[in-house]
């Protein structure tokens, strides 16, 4: 290959990877903090994504209590992820793969973030989808 046709081929590589970094940036994500009312241990959230938006919902919990976690909504392709603390992209749980209710207990304490988000088939159609998320912690015993 001639050196110009690589250097062609480099920068074409390049910007197709700036798109792709671009098409999940940091405006694509809004994080809300969860916060119980006193004297409650869960919480009912309402919001809605389009496209490649999404949501991190954030919570602080310990080890040892029992987080709850059930989505409601009518678009089949938005799911949600749990990320353990310290985690950007691993999840603890997909609901994409293991269905729209969870509940476990915790392996350590710290804050989880509940992500909300759509499948890139959807996103790519900048389809628009409302959910419920209903979110609860549970005293340890």
């Amino acid at each position: 290959m001639k050196p110009f046709a690589r250097l062609l081929l480099c920068i074409c590589l390049l910007l197709g990877l700036g798109r792709t970094v671009l098409a999940q940036s940091d405006t694509d994500r809004q994080v809300n903090v969860i916060r119980f009312e006193p004297g409650k241990s869960a919480i009912t959230l309402s919001g809605s994504i389009k496209g490649y938006q999404y949501i991190d919902y954030t919570l602080k919990a310990e080890k040892g209590q029992q987080l709850t976690v059930s989505m409601v909504t009518k678009h089949t392709s938005t799911y949600y992820n749990i990320l353990p603390p310290g985690s950007q992209d691993v999840a603890i749980y997909n609901a994409s793969i293991n269905g729209l209710q969870y509940s476990g207990e915790l392996t350590e304490s710290g804050e989880y973030t509940i992500r909300v988000y759509m499948m890139r088939s959807a996103a790519r159609r900048k389809e628009k989808a409302s959910f419920t998320l209903q979110v609860g912690v549970e005293p340890k015993p």
